[in-house]
C-alpha cells in the first residue's frame, strides 16, 4: 500500500521546485531543466509544462525564456505525438506569446493546441491571469470578455468551466489587493495634497484641495468624509460669493451628489445633479464645460440603474 502513494523523483522535485517558486521564483525557475534531466513520462511533462509556463509568465514575465523552455518539452521522448500533453504545451505558447505581445505567433500556437471552445475559453482565460498578475490588467480585460462569450459553448457538465471559475475567483483576489492598495494611496495622496492647501491664501487652491479630497473619499466609498469637504467647499464659496465662478460651484455640487449616492440617498442626490447640471450649463470655457459634462456622464448611468431597480 505505501508503494501505491509513494512519489516519483520527478514528482518530490517537482513539489521542491513549486514549494521555492513561491519565494524565489527567479531561483525555481533557474531548476527547470533539473526537473526535466528527471520527467520519465507524459504527465510528467505535462506538469513541467504547467509550471514552467506559470513561472516564466506570471511570476517573472520571461517570456522569451519560458517560450523556449516549453518548446524543448515539445521534443521530449516520453511526450505522445499528437495528445492532450502535446496540445496544452501548444496553448501554453500561446499564452506566452500573446503576454509578449506576438499575436501571429500566439495565432499559430492556439490553431496548433485549441482543439474546441473549452480549450480556446481556458487559453483566454489563463492569458488574462497572467496579465493580471504581471499588472497589466487593462490587456487583461478583453480576454476575459472573450473567455465570458465561450463560456456558452461549452457543456454545462465539463470541468472546463470550473478550471475558469478557478482562474476568474484568482483574477479576482488579486484585483481586490490592488484595489485596497490603490485606495490606500488614493486616500494618502489626497490627504497630503489638501494639507499643502489647507491653509494657502488663495481660496481657489482651498476648495480644488478640498474637492480631490472628498472624491478621494468617495472612491474609497467613505461619503461621511466626503461630505465634510463638500461643506468644507460650501463655506468656502460663502466666504468668497461674489469671486466664485459657476465652475467651482458645480464641483460642489457633482462632490455632493456622488457622496448622497453612496448613502443611498437618492433623491438628496437627484437635487445636487440637478444643481450640477443647472451650474455646467452656465460654464463657458470649452475645456471647462467638458470637464463637466465627463462628470454629469460619469454620474448620470447610477440614476438610470435606480430607476430600472424601483420600476
Amino acid at each position: 500500500m505505501l508503494g501505491m502513494v509513494m512519489q516519483t523523483p520527478f514528482e518530490r522535485l517537482l513539489a521542491d521546485v513549486s514549494e521555492q517558486a513561491q519565494r524565489e521564483p527567479l531561483a525555481a525557475f533557474g531548476r527547470l531543466q533539473e526537473c526535466y534531466n528527471k520527467s520519465l513520462t507524459d504527465l510528467d511533462v505535462r506538469r513541467l509544462g504547467a509550471l514552467a509556463a506559470n513561472l516564466g509568465g506570471a511570476s517573472l514575465g520571461r517570456y522569451d525564456d519560458a517560450i523556449t523552455f516549453v518548446e524543448t518539452l515539445l521534443d521530449h521522448p516520453a511526450l505522445e505525438a499528437g495528445g492532450d500533453t502535446e496540445h496544452s504545451l501548444w496553448r501554453a505558447i500561446a499564452c506566452l506569446q500573446r503576454c509578449a505581445k506576438r499575436e501571429v505567433q500566439a495565432e499559430e500556437a492556439l490553431t496548433r493546441g485549441a482543439r474546441n471552445a473549452s480549450e480556446r475559453a481556458r487559453v483566454e482565460a489563463l492569458t488574462a491571469q497572467m496579465l493580471t498578475a504581471r499588472g497589466r490588467a487593462a490587456e487583461a480585460l478583453p480576454m476575459l470578455a472573450a473567455a465570458a462569450e465561450l463560456i456558452g459553448e461549452i457543456p454545462a457538465e465539463d470541468e472546463t468551466r470550473m478550471q475558469i471559475a478557478q482562474i476568474s475567483f484568482a483574477i479576482s483576489s488579486l484585483a481586490e489587493q490592488g484595489l485596497t492598495s490603490s485606495q490606500r494611496l488614493l486616500a494618502a495622496a489626497a490627504t497630503l495634497g489638501h494639507a499643502t492647501q489647507i491653509d494657502s491664501a488663495n481660496w481657489r487652491n482651498r476648495h480644488k484641495a478640498a474637492y480631490h479630497r472628498g472624491n478621494a473619499h468617495v472612491l474609497c466609498g467613505e461619503p461621511r468624509e466626503a461630505l465634510t469637504q463638500v461643506q468644507a467647499m460650501m463655506e468656502i464659496e460663502d466666504q468668497h460669493d461674489e469671486e466664485v465662478f459657476d465652475i467651482e460651484r458645480f464641483f460642489t455640487a457633482i462632490l455632493a451628489c456622488k457622496a448622497q449616492l453612496l448613502r443611498g440617498q437618492i433623491r438628496v442626490a437627484s437635487g445636487a445633479f440637478e444643481a450640477a447640471s443647472d451650474f455646467a450649463r452656465r460654464v463657458e470655457k470649452g475645456d471647462e464645460r467638458k470637464l463637466c459634462e465627463r462628470a454629469l456622464a460619469e454620474v448620470r448611468p447610477q440614476f438610470e440603474r435606480y430607476r430600472q431597480t424601483t420600476a
